[in-house]
């Protein structure tokens, strides 16, 4: 497991604070909110971060790993989209054949 998968990057609400998170750790509930790139927030009680706090340079290999993640995330997305699209595409390209067409068409 490398640490990607051990650990969440989370950041203060105003991205001025950085915490390396285990995924096991359980934080107390509390009224400082920290949020993941995804945009997942976390209402925890402060004192719980201090033993997580990390530098903003050392928080941005993270911050890179998790970006190029979304960027391939939105990537598939956009491939499956475009792939969805082409095949409907097709399939209104053949609802305006004849079906003389279209049988010959569905056998080439």
């Amino acid at each position: 497991m490398n640490n990607a998968e051990k650990y969440i990057l989370w950041t203060s609400k105003k991205r001025s604070s950085y915490f390396l998170i285990p995924n096991y750790a359980v934080l107390p509930n509390g009224d400082y909110v920290i949020r993941q790139i995804q945009g997942i927030e976390k209402q925890v009680a402060p004192k719980a971060l201090i033993p997580y706090e990390i530098s903003a340079k050392d928080a941005e290999p993270y911050m890179q790993q998790e970006i190029a993640q979304v960027m391939n995330q939105v990537s598939s997305l956009f491939s499956d989209i475009v792939g969805i699209t082409i095949q409907n595409s097709k399939h209104i390209a053949l609802l305006s054949l004849s079906p003389e067409q279209t049988l010959k068409a569905l056998h080439q």
